[in-house]
């Protein structure tokens, strides 16, 4: 599969260009907008948080190419060389998946890109999750 390459991300943009690679679940995002009543205008966390983070914890383990489209997008915030798109990645998605009761880091871990993992070894110490039982 062909990786999902944008030139330049911007911050107030992420939220779109994540949806933007999957149109076919628009009516997945459009209703979660309105349930959680999340704004664009409430910033990239909360769509984040309340939006994709649900989203992806909902993508069957099954369809890997959707899953790796998500991963690789995400992956990109944290290599981007933005510190306030690489916080999203980091704050928001990755925390909510290590931190997650159902498993999400263990149901996504081996989706995640070099730098995302790295960044989930370091946040494991500083959050005191043992990652090894988890990925």
């Amino acid at each position: 599969m062909e990786k999902y390459k944008l030139q330049l991300m911007k911050y107030e943009e992420l939220y779109d260009e994540f949806i933007g690679l999957f149109p076919e679940d628009e009516e997945f995002f459009s209703v979660r907008e309105k349930e959680t009543a999340a704004e664009r205008s409430d910033g990239m966390h909360i769509m984040f948080g309340m939006v994709v983070c649900p989203f992806i914890l909902l993508i069957p383990v099954e369809n890997s190419e959707k899953i790796q489209r998500a991963f690789d997008f995400i992956e990109q915030m944290e290599t981007c060389g933005d510190s306030d798109i690489a916080n999203v990645a980091e704050v928001t998605v990755l925390e909510y998946l290590m931190t997650d009761e159902n498993g999400g880091m263990e149901k996504f871990g081996r989706f995640l890109g070099a730098e995302s993992m790295e960044t989930v070894k370091h946040m494991s110490k500083y959050l005191g999750i043992d990652m090894k039982t988890r990925t």
